[in-house]
């Protein structure tokens, strides 16, 4: 029978600007720190599209320092 094939739910890591308990940027994923702090947003950017390339299917989502989407980059299943 030919069926849908299920696919799964990508993972994201979110790179979020902080002020708690500095100003700093940070991936986070599932609404919790992954311990990885960065002063400089490329670099935490950086951090975050390691993770999620080892971790397919994922994608690592930008905010802005106000907190919006600024941008998405998928990963899809290898």
């Amino acid at each position: 029978m030919g069926g849908k094939k299920k696919t799964a739910k990508p993972t994201e890591y979110h790179v979020i600007y902080t002020t708690e308990p500095d100003e700093q940027w940070e991936v986070h994923y599932k609404d919790q720190r992954m311990g990885y702090k960065a002063w400089d947003k490329r670099v935490a950017i950086s951090a975050a599209k390691a993770l999620a390339k080892n971790d397919r299917p994922s994608k690592v989502v930008i905010h802005d320092r106000t907190g919006p989407v600024q941008a998405e980059i998928p990963y899809d299943a290898k």
